[in-house]
């Protein structure tokens, strides 16, 4: 398995680690937790905060991935260069959680750009 392949399967994993995040932060004031599996949908309209920065950063994840999954199974069908595939693949998850976490700081302006970069690197 190439190392483009193990970036998919890594950028598969990024979004999890983003709802972990907005599940664990999540809170009413007394500590209990806001997300109740009875009613699941409804805990994004409940969060705030961090956590709710990072319900985004993980549904922002989920769209930029497939774009990238196809870019690289594209790349190894075409016979592009490997050694191309493995570093571009590469530039973009490590980029993936700088821009997650731009995602994550109150008010930052960086994080539109990186959202760019991400569609870019693709």
């Amino acid at each position: 398995m190439t190392i483009a392949f193990w970036c998919v399967l890594v950028a598969v994993l990024l979004p999890y680690v983003c709802f972990g995040i907005a599940r664990n932060r999540g809170r009413e004031p007394s500590g209990e937790r806001l997300r109740d599996n009875r009613n699941p949908r409804d805990f994004p309209n409940r969060i705030e905060g961090l956590a709710k920065r990072s319900w985004d950063a993980h549904l922002n994840a989920f769209e930029s991935l497939p774009g990238f999954a196809a870019a690289v199974i594209i790349a190894h069908l075409v016979h592009a260069p490997q050694n191309q595939i493995d570093f571009l693949a590469s530039v973009w998850v490590l980029a993936s959680p700088t821009r997650t976490n731009c995602g994550h700081q109150p008010n930052s302006s960086v994080s539109p750009a990186y959202w760019d970069s991400s569609l870019l690197r693709v």
